[in-house]
């Protein structure tokens, strides 16, 4: 029995697989030796068909390492971090107050079934 997806990467290992390390593969073709950041992400970004922004900022500027990039993303990780925070707030907020309707029903609820023993054995 032969497995076909495992055939396929182990043929695509054989085609362009690193050989000599570093070595990264970028759209089926493969960078060997000396890697620069800069090389590296202009041929991932090469191979979008309509580039990300960062992509666009980082060939405007031409440095992986520019102040503006990094505070620019960087400021948007702590924005994803903040609604990430914001969010567990509003369902903790949203669990308490399920849990006082629910307590102050299960009040009710008791206070009413001791009313009606109270009346069946009264009567």
């Amino acid at each position: 029995m032969s497995n076909t997806l495992i055939d396929k990467e182990l043929e695509y290992f054989k085609n362009y697989g690193p050989q000599i390390f570093p070595a990264v593969v970028i759209n089926n073709q493969t960078f060997r030796g000396q890697l620069e950041i800069e090389a590296v992400f202009n041929a991932i970004c090469a191979g979008f068909y309509t580039e990300p922004k960062f992509c666009k900022k980082l060939l405007d500027t031409n440095n992986v390492n520019s102040k503006e990039l990094l505070l620019h993303y960087g400021s948007q990780i702590v924005i994803s971090h903040m609604k990430v925070l914001s969010l567990c707030i509003v369902i903790c907020l949203v669990v308490v107050i399920m849990l006082c309707y629910y307590r102050r029903h299960a009040k009710r609820e008791m206070k009413r079934q001791m009313n009606d023993q109270i009346e069946s054995a009264v009567g």
